[in-house]
């Protein structure tokens, strides 16, 4: 922010706020070596550049981030509709899938995806999930999705707080009224 004082001059004048994308870069740089070690690992299996080490660094601060956004709806979830009978897990990773924005047609192209996961799972394999992920050329998207009805419900990012418990409630509904695995309809 910029002030002037009685004389004209301008000066510069440091506010706290103003060091929120400080403080995200010293967070970036403090995950520097885990990402580079998660990237180092990957390519026995997925085609993985040293170029992607400050992406993984964005999504896992970022994940961070969504933290104190998205747990509390999950508990919420659990408690108030599962009888706290869920369970809560956290995952990152890495894939590869076809084009998040598609590809040409007839086209078998895929790009690679970094990954953070939270899931809420409960009786007979169900659950749901919110994917934040970061495809290789740095698009960042979010989606929540049924483990067995799997629908996805795209999210905006960054995401809104009403937007994940619309996109948690879809999944949540598309969910709950699945056919487990097997049965048949009555």
């Amino acid at each position: 922010m910029c002030t002037h004082d009685d004389t004209g001059t301008s000066t510069n004048v440091f506010r706290r706020e103003d060091a929120h994308w400080t403080e995200r870069a010293r967070r970036m740089v403090a995950y520097h070596r885990d990402a580079f070690d998660f990237i180092r690992r990957a390519p026995e299996h997925f085609p993985v550049s040293s170029e992607h080490v400050e992406l993984v660094m964005r999504l896992w601060v970022d994940a961070d981030d969504l933290d104190s956004l998205i747990l509390p709806l999950l508990d919420a979830l659990n408690v108030e509709l599962l009888d706290g009978m869920a369970e809560l897990d956290t995952t990152r990773g890495v894939s590869a899938q076809p084009p998040a924005f598609g590809a040409l047609e007839g086209s078998d192209a895929e790009e690679v995806v970094y990954q953070c996961i939270w899931s809420l799972n409960w009786e007979s394999g169900q659950g749901v999930s919110v994917a934040l992920s970061v495809t290789s050329s740095g698009v960042f998207y979010m989606q929540a999705r049924g483990s067995t009805s799997n629908r996805e419900h795209r999210i905006g990012f960054p995401p809104t707080e009403s937007a994940l418990q619309e996109a948690l409630t879809s999944a949540y509904v598309a969910e709950a009224t699945s056919r487990p695995k097997g049965a048949s309809i009555p």
